[in-house]
Parts: C-alpha cells; structure tokens; sequence
C-alpha cells in the first residue's frame, strides 16, 4: 500500500514540476567538440579549477550561454570578486567583443565552431564551488554606438544565468519598445 501512495505522489509531482525535457524545448545543447575535449569537467577532472558544463542555446529570447564550474577553496570575502573574474577570464577567451574590451585576442577562439553561432553572442555563466557553497556570474559584453561594455551580476546560490536575464527582460516587457529595453533583452545578433 505504501509504494502504491509512493508511485501517486511521484506522478503527481511529475504533473505539478514538469521535467526539463518539456519545459526547456526553446534549449538547444550545442556540440563544441574541441572546447569538450580540452576543457570538459570530466576531461579536467582534478586538475584544473576551471571545466566546462555545457554550451546552449536558448530561443526564447536567443541567446547562447557557455556554463562553466570553477572550483576551489577561496577568502568568503573575496569570493564575489573571484567569481566575476573568472567570468571575465573566460569570456575574454570565447567572445571577440569582450577581447576587444580588453585590447585582447581571444585565446581560445579557435576551439570555438563558429559553423552555427556566432562566438561574439556568448554569455558566459560561471557556478562556483567554494567549499560546497555555491556562488553564480554571469558576463557579456555589449556593443552601443560602436561602444563596448560588459553586462554582469553575482549571486550567492545556484542562478541560472538565462533564468534570470530571461526573467528580468519579462519585468521590463511593458518597455519593449524603448531603446534600454531592445539593447539589455537582445542577447544573441544575427
């Protein structure tokens, strides 16, 4: 009688929380097969703080987001500054437009396949692991007038970097047409 009880709550629980199959259709896992084979978390294991968890795409709004997991055993204090740089670091070497920020060429731009997306529409997301807690960041840069500057954020837990642009471009909906609005919630240019 209890697994019968058992299985009802679980298929209730799938009807209330879908599962992500259904409820990221818009998503698309993007194969970088030269970024996987050098900077995969289960190629780095150990060895590097720093690993790749996966590159999507998202339709709704577009946008491409390259997640990455750095680990480490960091000063609390310093652990917001060290998320961001890490951001920093690894859009710098996917994003030609950050590298340009920073009078810089993009290192690994090269691994990049470039064949279905563009590397100047990544936003890279970064999860840290500081001694099992958890800490996200995001960065893009963004090109105005001819002028480039970089769009990011912290959080203390597990954020969903897309969630959260996706979310805060949902608030802002009723300004749809305003120029602030169409820059900020534009992540991904043909």
């Amino acid at each position: 009688m209890k697994v019968l009880k058992l299985i009802g709550i679980f298929l209730c629980m799938l009807l209330i929380f879908p599962t992500s199959a259904s409820e990221n259709s818009d998503t698309l896992n993007i194969t970088q097969t030269k970024l996987y084979d050098s900077l995969s978390c289960e190629k780095v294991g150990e060895t590097a703080s720093i690993c790749l968890i996966s590159s999507q795409f998202h339709s709704n709004p577009k946008a491409y987001v390259f997640k990455f997991l750095a680990s480490g055993d960091f000063d609390k204090n310093k652990v917001e500054e060290i998320t961001v740089m890490y951001a920093t670091l690894m859009s710098t070497y996917l994003n030609p437009i950050t590298a340009s920020f920073y009078d810089a060429k993009p290192a690994l731009i090269d691994m990049v396949d470039q064949s279905q997306l563009k590397a100047e529409n990544i936003i890279v997301e970064i999860e840290l692991n500081n001694n099992d807690l958890y800490y996200s960041s995001y960065l893009y840069p963004m090109s105005v007038n001819g002028k480039v500057s970089l769009v990011h954020n912290f959080f203390v837990g597990k954020v969903d970097a897309y969630e959260h642009l996706k979310s805060v471009c949902h608030d802002m909906k009723e300004f749809s047409e305003s120029k602030i609005y169409l820059q900020r919630c534009t992540f991904y240019k043909e």
